[in-house]
This record gives C-alpha cells, sequence and structure tokens, in this order.
C-alpha cells in the first residue's frame, strides 16, 4: 500500500512540473518547453490513471489488508493466506 502512495505522489510530482513548464514556456515562447510540459502532463495522468485502476485490483484482490502481502507466492491462493497453505498446480 505504501508503494501505491508513493507512486502517486512521484506521479502528482510530475504532472505538477508538467504544469511548471507549461507556464514557463507561455511566459518565454518557448516551444521545445511547450511540447515537453504536454509531454509531462500526459504521461503525469497516463502514470496516475494506472496507479489508480492496479491499485483497486490489488485493492479488490485483497493484497492490502496485510503488509507483508507483497512478499507471498505468486501461486499462492487468497483463500489459503490466512491459513498458510499453497496451491499446487
Amino acid at each position: 500500500m505504501y508503494l501505491a502512495h508513493i507512486a502517486t505522489f512521484l506521479g502528482l510530482a510530475v504532472l505538477a512540473s508538467g504544469f511548471v513548464a507549461f507556464h514557463f514556456a507561455r511566459r518565454s515562447q518557448s516551444q521545445p518547453l511547450r511540447i515537453a510540459g504536454l509531454i509531462l502532463v500526459i504521461g503525469g495522468v497516463l502514470g496516475l490513471v494506472c496507479i489508480l485502476y492496479y491499485s483497486l485490483k490489488y485493492w479488490r484482490a485483497g493484497y492490502f489488508e496485510t503488509p507483508a502481502a507483497m512478499m507471498m507466492p505468486h501461486n499462492m491462493d487468497l483463500n489459503s493466506r490466512s491459513t498458510g497453505e499453497h496451491q499446487h498446480n
């Protein structure tokens, strides 16, 4: 869950830096700075949407219930997590 918070704040920082680049591009009439600001804003928005999607997906799957959920083996069933049983394929 803490990684989702860190990723969200980094995404917001990218978005804010894109808006700052747009502001300075408008003041200085710089086309390359305007393009860089556009790339940062689009990247920030897409990144935040992706973070939101995967955070909700992991939350619904129950991965945020315990802090150690990310250290579980990938083949562990969500229902057997509390009993410590592994699912064998």
